[in-house]
This record gives structure tokens, sequence and C-alpha cells, in this order.
């Protein structure tokens, strides 16, 4: 299944409106980053998309990211994915995502166990 900077391929319909760049390895590692923080496999297909995802990691890194290099991150980790329907470039995907503001809060609340503790 090819990666493109849009997403998964697109074969029918009107296939030739999609660059077929691949997606950008800055943007490729921007994504791994935030994956390899808040990402982990799980049994069961998440409800969110790649295209929802890309949103989330664009937001944390303050930048552009495309819908292709979140794919392409999370398929370089391991983890599954699966096409959103027939001739969509999106995917769900078998991961689940700690909420960055719980994680903040207990990350909070373990630095300041540390400084009790000191």
């Amino acid at each position: 299944m090819a990666i493109y900077e849009y997403g998964l391929e697109v074969i029918s319909g009107d296939a030739s409106r999609w660059s077929k760049n691949p997606p950008l390895e800055e943007h490729i590692e921007e994504c791994r980053r935030w994956l390899a923080v808040y990402a982990r496999p799980s049994k069961g297909w998440g409800k969110r998309t790649s295209y929802g995802y890309k949103h989330t990691v664009e937001a944390w890194a303050g930048r552009y990211i495309t819908n292709g290099a979140f794919l392409e991150a999370a398929r370089r980790m391991g983890f599954e994915l699966r096409r959103v329907r027939d001739n969509c470039p999106n995917a769900f995907f078998k991961m689940k995502i700690e909420d960055p503001a719980r994680r903040r809060r207990r990350e909070q609340r373990q630095r300041d166990d540390l400084q009790i503790g000191s």
C-alpha cells in the first residue's frame, strides 16, 4: 500500500488530482516523536483517523504536517493500520493515545513527589 503526502494511495475516481510526492522525512520524524510520547499499541481499532491525528501533531509541533507523514511514521513504528473505506486516503490504527493533559498532570505529580522526598 503506497503512502504519499496526502495519505494512502487513491486509485479510482479523479486520482490524478492527488500528488504522488512522498511525505517529507522531517514531517515523518515530527510524527514519530509525537507517537513515541503519546501512542501505545492496542488490540482494537481506534475511532480517530490519520487525518485527525495529523491535526493533533500539527498543534503539538506548531507547524503543518501531512496526512502521509503521520501514516508513514505510524507504519514505521509498527502500528497496524487499515483504510477507512475503499479509495480513501485516511486510515484507522490499532493504537491508543495518552491524553496530553493527563500526561502533564502525572509528570507534575512525579516532579512534586521527587521534591518532597528530597
